[in-house]
């Protein structure tokens, strides 16, 4: 079981990344899911992992939509 206080759903907060490291994400979130979940599907599924193909974010907007 979880914690009391664990939240049901995270939203992680990467200004701090932005304003002192000038990190920027590279991938979209919907694209990040799709790596993660075809991963999580091979691995489980028993098969070969191969990897969907990387495009670049067009916006930071859009990678952390």
């Amino acid at each position: 079981p979880l914690p009391v206080d664990d939240p049901r759903q995270r939203k992680p907060d990467i200004s701090f990344a932005r304003q002192h490291l000038g990190w920027e994400p590279k991938v979209a979130l919907s694209e990040g899911l799709a790596h993660t979940a075809a991963y999580f599907d091979a691995v489980l599924g028993g098969r070969r992992f191969i990897a969907p193909r990387t495009v670049q974010a067009s916006t930071a907007r859009e990678a952390t939509a």
